[in-house]
């Protein structure tokens, strides 16, 4: 029995050895990632966002950025956000409460979402979900050492791509970026087309009647095994000033599916910093 604990004792400490050092590799993973993206981003004063930026736009998406308050403001270019959040795979599946940090280059479409997931016992998964130059990936390690999880591919990268448009209400004034095609659909919805390096991405946003955004929806590939797309939405809630820029900053990511809709991300953001040079 001494032994047996001993043994027990024994693995555990190999166990968090080798999650640590696993740390640190996955830490510069992230860090050489992020540099990347960010490569090349010019912070140099390009003056501000007047009401003349927002003539050609559909007039609900004129109005909700009015009431975002970007007039006045530089235009954002990157973006670092802290998380707090809960996931889960399937309907009937647990849920993965964790912390995240994620990155945007909002000129350049690009993000590396890296998230720590707790498992038990002090050990976690950690998940990094990324969007380059059009390309998707994702990658998930336990004890950021085994692989579980390593995605990529044109569905993929769909999908990234689809994740970005849907954020970028964190930082609304990426909408009037050249890579934003707007079509006005009523007087509270506005079809909007990101292309980026073949991939292509047509959803909706839909406000309110004084102008607050409700959701997004396009259509998403959900598993790279499906056969066709289906509609991915996004719920926007909690819309509080940040920066001087008022955005929602709680939200959920839910799934249409044939029996109902299936919420798989539930977050709030604790904090968001805007054009900082030191981003990691």
């Amino acid at each position: 029995m001494v032994w047996f604990l001993i043994s027990i004792v024994f693995l555990l400490f190999a166990c968090y050895a080798i999650q640590v050092f696993g740390n640190i590799r996955f830490n510069e993973l992230v860090k050489r990632e992020v540099e990347n993206i960010f490569k090349n981003t010019v912070f140099e004063d390009h003056g501000v966002i007047t009401e003349k930026n927002l003539s050609h736009l559909p007039e609900p998406v004129r109005k909700y950025l009015l009431k975002s308050g970007v007039i006045g403001k530089e235009k954002v270019k990157t973006v670092r956000l802290n998380q707090r959040a809960k996931i889960r795979l399937k309907p009937d599946a647990r849920w993965f409460k964790h912390t995240t940090v994620q990155y945007f280059n909002a000129e350049n479409p690009a993000y590396i979402w890296y998230a720590n997931m707790p498992i038990v016992l002090g050990f976690s998964m950690k998940v990094r979900d990324k969007l380059f130059m059009g390309r998707g990936e994702m990658l998930g390690k336990l004890l950021s050492v085994f692989p579980i999880v390593h995605a990529n591919g044109v569905k993929i990268d769909q999908g990234a791509l689809a994740r970005f448009v849907g954020e970028m209400v964190w930082f609304p004034s990426a909408f009037l970026n050249d890579y934003c095609k707007w079509e006005q659909i009523d007087d509270y919805s506005a079809k909007l087309n990101v292309s980026i390096n073949g991939v292509d991405v047509e959803g909706i946003f839909t406000f309110d009647e004084n102008y607050y955004l409700k959701t997004f929806q396009c259509p998403r590939w959900m598993d790279s095994e499906d056969k066709e797309m289906k509609t991915y939405i996004n719920y926007f809630e909690k819309f509080v000033y940040q920066n001087g820029i008022q955005i929602p900053v709680r939200g959920q990511a839910v799934w249409k599916l044939d029996n109902g809709e299936f919420i798989y991300w539930d977050g709030e953001i604790m904090e968001i910093e805007y054009n900082s040079m030191n981003q990691y």
